[in-house]
């Protein structure tokens, strides 16, 4: 596992100030603490996701099909953060952020 604030310390500052404007201070908290999964990148279509390890999903949401419960977009700025039904961080997608995959990818994360 990697810690994201050390991975990517500019997309943190970044995605964590824009959910904490938006009014998700727990959600950004989430983010600024979490720690990486795995990540991707496809150079064709410049896009990627940082998958978050998230906790076991609770009994209730546990067989769902779909894991993520909503999606917060940040479109403007170009990443969307996936939460999951229990309210937990599951990934970060950007959208032509060549900057984080660069950061990424200097941190041996991508």
């Amino acid at each position: 596992m990697t810690p994201f604030s050390s991975a990517a310390p500019k997309m943190i500052s970044e995605v964590s100030a824009a959910l904490a404007g938006a009014g998700y201070e727990l959600i950004a908290s989430q983010v600024e603490t979490g720690n990486i999964d795995r990540s991707t990148y496809d150079h064709d279509v410049e896009a990627g996701y940082v998958y978050f390890v998230r906790p076991k999903p609770s009994a209730h949401f546990a067989n769902l099909a779909a894991p993520v419960g909503r999606t917060i977009p940040f479109f403007e700025v170009g990443f969307n953060v996936d939460v999951d039904h229990d309210g937990n961080v599951f990934g970060i997608e950007f959208l032509d952020r060549t900057d984080f995959f660069r950061e990424l990818r200097d941190a041996s994360v991508l």
